[in-house]
């Protein structure tokens, strides 16, 4: 076999890809690929928690997640945006908060490398609860029966089961098909908030003022002056 001058010869190895390495993409994404996010450990101090995250919690909500995460860890990592060395926390602001209360000092988080435009609109989708199903029914039963399953240690953790189940209970998300008569229908009304501000907050706001018009029943009528 003769070889050409700065010719490499051609290697029998089949050309295989380390193990767990995500496949290449083209164009605007190369650096993306579905269903691979960049994995990344992080100290608690390197992480910066988003101004405009929609989603807030109490401090007996908080306990709870936190006594969740003492017994099983932090299951659910946190998603941060790399993009220029910001590592801005998109989704995990309330796993963010629990972890320092446990005196974590690093963990495990999620990454993107994406534009603040993007990482807003992956803000609102992983707390949008329109995108994320509901339960289904008989879930109070379900309840009651893991309770009655678990170990006295386990249903110590507190973790609101019960107050879940009473609001299943009271607002059980099932089909149903609603018998009525028009006659019966009485007339009921509409509580009107008007709500001003100065065209510059609307970016500030524009995440809750989505999440509220989104709600079934909430109307509302849009006007400048």
């Amino acid at each position: 076999m003769s070889i050409r001058k700065n010719q490499k010869p051609k290697s029998d190895k089949p050309n295989i890809k380390p193990p767990g390495q995500a496949p290449q993409t083209t164009g605007r994404n190369k650096s993306k690929s579905i269903g691979f996010p960049g994995i990344k450990k992080f100290k608690l101090s390197q992480l910066k928690p988003s101004e405009y995250n929609p989603r807030i919690i109490d401090n007996e909500t908080l306990q709870s997640l936190t006594n969740s995460i003492s017994h099983f860890g932090c299951v659910e990592p946190i998603v941060v945006n790399i993009r220029n060395g910001s590592n801005i926390i998109i989704g995990g602001h309330q796993r963010y908060q629990a972890l320092r209360q446990l005196g974590v000092k690093e963990c495990i988080c999620m990454t993107v490398d994406c534009s603040k435009a993007e990482e807003k609109l992956l803000n609102l989708t992983l707390n949008n609860p329109k995108i994320q199903g509901r339960f289904i029914g008989g879930l109070e039963f379900y309840i009651d029966e893991l309770k009655k399953e678990l170990p006295e240690y386990l249903r110590q953790l507190d973790l609101q089961i019960d107050q879940l189940q009473k609001e299943i209970a009271i607002n059980p998300e099932q089909n149903v098909t609603l018998d009525y008569k028009e006659e019966k229908i009485k007339p009921y009304q509409k509580t009107h908030v008007l709500i001003s501000f100065d065209p510059e907050k609307l970016v500030d706001i524009l995440s809750h003022l989505e999440a509220i018009i989104r709600e079934p029943g909430i109307e509302y009528e849009q006007s400048s002056n």
